[in-house]
């Protein structure tokens, strides 16, 4: 499973760099998958989640933002 990089623009033009596996449903029974939002700490970035992302790709929709001041964001 690959992560996919996008920029969220928010509010007041704050853009947010975020790293992300794809959406899909859970099981094939057309209800959503879990949404798991992952954030990381000083002085790290959204990379140090990459492993987790590739190992809940199958079973929930990941999100992990760049906080401001961390790389793109």
């Amino acid at each position: 499973m690959s992560i996919a990089c996008f920029d969220e623009v928010l509010p007041h033009g704050i853009s947010l760099s975020c790293r992300a596996s794809a959406p899909h449903d859970s099981g094939g029974s057309g209800a959503p998958a879990p949404r798991v939002l992952m954030l990381h700490g000083f002085p790290e970035g959204a990379f140090v989640w990459d492993e987790v992302i590739q190992r809940l790709a199958g079973r929930a929709h990941c999100v992990a933002p760049n906080l401001r001041g961390y790389e793109r964001s």
